[in-house]
């Protein structure tokens, strides 16, 4: 079961400092909405915003999510994005979120990589500084999936992959405090044997490293899948299945 839903007051307002973020925003499509008027409200030629979705057409559809390119010059900041809306609210026992596209799944990389050279800060929240597993919960805020705070119980959702089975948007887990007896750390699968995280090493942020490196080869303790392309009814059972053998 679901496990409750919560509403996402106001959306997410990206405050992205130009000095650490590429100028990126995610922008979810209204009803009423086209290429013209997203263009004048965030001040971007419909050109470059087709660009960095490869649309093809200026035609778009309510609820289908794109990524706006700002002008750092301009200094321009991106407004509250779109209306309230309900979010799923998982719970070790509930369903996984549903991908409505390939392309999705690929949008959240490049979204999460839209946030790289944002300043680590333990406990912190927002792009002016955040944690690992506060920069997941973020991100995946964003395609409507609200998680749990700690990368500890992050590990208890979805289900188990296998490394060797892993797909972009796919929660990596890292124990980096050598006693602890559960996860310490999370990231997102990019792709290509990479993942994108908020690391607390040498104050660098987020970033992209390399899940053959070898601290992150050693201190890898397993990935989950909270959303898939399957039907939800079939996914129910791989969901709250608590990894064993930490």
């Amino acid at each position: 079961m679901r496990g409750g839903l919560s509403i996402l007051i106001g959306c997410l307002l990206f405050l992205l400092p130009i000095q650490h973020v590429q100028s990126a925003v995610p922008y979810k499509v209204k009803k009423g909405d086209n290429l013209y008027k997203i263009s004048k409200q965030f001040h971007v030629p419909v050109g470059k915003i087709k660009a960095a979705n490869n649309l093809k057409t200026i035609r778009l559809r309510p609820g289908q999510r794109l990524l706006i390119p700002l002008d750092r010059a301009k200094g321009i900041e991106p407004e509250v994005l779109g209306e309230p809306e309900e979010i799923i609210d998982l719970t070790p026992q509930g369903p996984l979120g549903r991908w409505k596209s390939e392309d999705e799944r690929h949008l959240l990389v490049r979204i999460a990589k839209s946030f790289i050279g944002a300043p680590y800060r333990l406990g912190g929240e927002t792009v002016r500084g955040l944690d690992c597993s506060a920069f997941v919960r973020k991100i995946y805020a964003i395609f409507d999936l609200e998680l749990p705070r700690s990368a500890r119980e992050q590990f208890k959702l979805g289900k188990d992959v296998a490394r060797d089975e892993l797909l972009p948007g796919d929660l990596v887990f890292f124990r980096t405090r050598r006693h602890a007896p559960y996860p310490t750390h999370v990231g997102i699968y990019i792709g290509d044997g990479k993942f994108i995280h908020a690391s607390s090493m040498r104050g660098n942020g987020v970033k992209i490293d390399s899940l053959s490196s070898e601290f992150f080869s050693r201190s890898y303790v397993g990935a989950r899948r909270i959303m898939d392309l399957e039907d939800l009814s079939e996914a129910k059972g791989g969901a709250g299945k608590r990894p064993e053998n930490l």
